[in-house]
């Protein structure tokens, strides 16, 4: 299953999971923080992103390696999220990448609102914003997608509902264009 329609699903569960964890949480304006290799491809660079003040932060083992969790405070009902996994891009160049997810999304309902090209820390990406209906609550979706070394993708997920996202839009931006390899 492709990293993007794994990203969505995992915003989705989010939803569910998300509200009330305060573990980790960052003491100062940003919070330099380090994250392990993955499991699964342990010659991968390492990568440094920068906590926005109150949120909090998980880093979890799933299937594909590890993900990293940045979480803000609940509002709404909801825990607005950002969120960074590791993909293989299977000998892919990013433009390629991006399309075989794009044509691969299966059953996930979304509807595409947005797709750019992006510059992070003078890494060239692409950003691809997404609208979905998940509980009866209309998200926005930013996949940032950030090519590394080795065929790997940093994809960097931000969540929001859509009423929040305005608010979080600078937030978010400003932690994805934190991001730095190691």
């Amino acid at each position: 299953m492709n990293k993007i329609v794994s990203l969505l699903a995992a915003a989705a569960m989010l939803t569910i999971v998300s509200c009330g964890n305060n573990q980790n949480k960052a003491n100062s304006s940003f919070e330099n923080i380090k994250v392990a290799k993955t499991v699964k491809a342990a010659d991968v660079d390492a990568f440094t992103i920068d906590v926005p003040t109150g949120w909090t932060r998980k880093l979890d083992d799933i299937k594909v390696g590890k993900q990293l969790f940045l979480m803000a405070p609940v509002s709404d009902g909801f825990q607005p999220n950002l969120n960074v996994l590791q993909e293989d891009m299977q000998g892919r160049d990013l433009d390629a990448y991006v399309e075989y997810n794009l044509k691969h999304m299966g059953p996930v309902d979304v509807q595409t609102i947005d797709q750019s090209d992006i510059e992070v820390n003078g890494i060239k990406g692409k950003l691809l914003k997404f609208k979905m209906n998940y509980q009866n609550r209309d998200m926005v979706i930013g996949s940032y997608i950030i090519p590394g070394k080795n065929g790997i993708a940093f994809v960097v997920t931000t969540t929001a509902l859509v009423s929040q996202y305005p608010a979080l839009a600078a937030t978010f931006d400003k932690t994805v264009h934190s991001f730095k390899l190691k």
